[in-house]
C-alpha cells in the first residue's frame, strides 16, 4: 500500500514522513498493534503488556496472573492455547468484578 502511494506521487524526493495521510495511516496501524519500520509493517508484541501487569501488582489476582503469562508465552508459538487463555482469563476478571459487586452467578457460568 505504501509503495504504492509513492508510486502515485511519482517523485523520489517525495518525503512521506511529512505527509499527514501517511501520518494518519501510522496512527490506526499503531492503535491495531503494527508498526512501520524500514518500509515494513511489523507486529508489535506486547503493546498493551503493562496495563493488565499493573492490575496485577494492584489487586491479588493470581489466577488471572496465571492465564495471561499463558497468553503471552503461546502467543507466537500456539496461538490456540493463547487465544483459549485469554479468554480463562477473562472469565476469570468477570468473575472476581462480580464477587467485587458481590453479583451472584454460578461456577459454570461462562463467557457466551
Amino acid at each position: 500500500m505504501i509503495e504504492t502511494y509513492l508510486i502515485k506521487n511519482d517523485n523520489e524526493y517525495f518525503n512521506i514522513s511529512e505527509d499527514i495521510r501517511f501520518t494518519q495511516l501510522i496512527k490506526l496501524l499503531n492503535n491495531d498493534g503494527f508498526d512501520y519500520l524500514n518500509g515494513k509493517i511489523l507486529p508489535v508484541n506486547g503493546v498493551l503488556v503493562s496495563q493488565p501487569e499493573s492490575m496485577f501488582d494492584t489487586y491479588s489476582l493470581e489466577h488471572v496472573k496465571k492465564d495471561w503469562d499463558r497468553a503471552i508465552k503461546e502467543s507466537n508459538s500456539d496461538p490456540e492455547d493463547s487465544i483459549t487463555a485469554a479468554r480463562s482469563m477473562l472469565e476469570s476478571t468477570c468473575k472476581w468484578l462480580l464477587n467485587r459487586m458481590n453479583i451472584s452467578y454460578s461456577e459454570r457460568d461462562n463467557l457466551p
